[in-house]
């Protein structure tokens, strides 16, 4: 009786334990982990919705194809295309990196021309580099550690079904181990949901440009070049008065911090108002995986205790 008890709890636990592997290979190779859309007029470059994922960012463009239409001549054919063919709008996906430079070392104004060059298949100038944010590779790292020890426990628990160990310490490891790679694997799970709702704006903040009155050169500006921006004048930094909208001729030097914090404030306060961000249907089927998981650990952890007090 014991042993049947203990095949079906087996049994469930791996039905639950492959339903929740389905839905985390889901949430990892499919590009919906959050959402960005602006709030005024869209349908312009780089104003549309976009989509991140694990490895990419998606936003749906308008592409347009020409047809070649031949006006044939007596010495020569002239090609023209044809203007009037309709557009098709794609979901277009590209690498999801961004610009990174050593300002002391490299002129950073080309670096900061060519930087969309990140999210296409042509490398930027060098020594220019692009790069996943940090929050995007602990993304990644999470969700492979994930997987990697919740088919670690599953492959144990199927161990336990068709195997039956002899020796007690083996018994207690066969029993508790499964235990601890879906733990573990629950524990990363957790942290990707909880690194995304930490980080839900920061692909924005990097993806869209803003034009900050505290910036004196008038230069649009991501997070990445914001920063970049006081690096390059450590010492002092001048701004201007435009109330009415005119220049007044006079400046007012401020410490970099307290200016630092009042451009940040500014670009931050002008993407909450400007951009709705929220998750997808990726963080969605991570979250379906996790509860999956935690009925994975309770089975097992119920049928641990109960193989020992037998």
């Amino acid at each position: 009786m014991i042993r049947i008890k203990g095949v079906i709890i087996i049994t469930l636990a791996l039905l639950l334990g492959i339903t929740a592997l389905i839905f985390h290979f889901l949430a990892m190779f499919t590009k919906r982990w959050k959402v960005t859309i602006p709030k005024g007029v869209q349908n312009i470059s780089n104003n549309n919705p976009h989509y991140y994922g694990l490895w990419e960012r998606c936003q749906y463009m308008d592409i347009s194809f020409a047809t070649p239409v031949v006006i044939k001549s007596s010495s020569t054919n002239i090609i023209n295309f044809d203007t009037g063919t309709p557009t098709i709008r794609n979901f277009v996906c590209r690498p999801n990196t961004y610009l990174r430079y050593k300002s002391k070392d490299i002129d950073t104004e080309i670096c900061f021309i060519y930087r969309h060059l990140c999210s296409s298949l042509t490398n930027v100038i060098h020594p220019c580099t692009c790069n996943y944010l940090p929050s995007t590779k602990g993304l990644q790292w999470c969700c492979i550690l994930a997987a990697i020890f919740m088919i670690l426990g599953l492959l144990l628990l199927y161990l336990k079904l068709i195997a039956i160990p002899q020796h007690d310490m083996l018994a207690f490891l066969l029993n508790f181990t499964p235990i601890l790679f879906i733990f573990f694997s629950i524990l990363f799970m957790l942290t990707t949901l909880i690194l995304i709702g930490a980080y839900l704006r920061r692909d924005e903040y990097e993806d869209y440009d803003v034009v900050l009155s505290s910036i004196l050169t008038g230069e649009s500006v991501n997070l990445y070049r914001l920063k970049q921006y006081f690096q390059l004048n450590k010492r002092k930094i001048l701004t201007y008065n435009n109330e009415f909208k005119m220049i007044i001729h006079h400046f007012y030097i401020l410490d970099q911090d307290t200016f630092y914090k009042q451009a940040i404030e500014e670009f931050k306060t002008y993407h909450l108002n400007n951009y709705d961000a929220h998750i997808g249907w990726s963080t969605g089927f991570e979250i379906i995986a996790l509860v999956s998981a935690f009925l994975v650990l309770v089975l097992s952890l119920e049928l641990a205790l109960a193989t020992t007090e037998y």
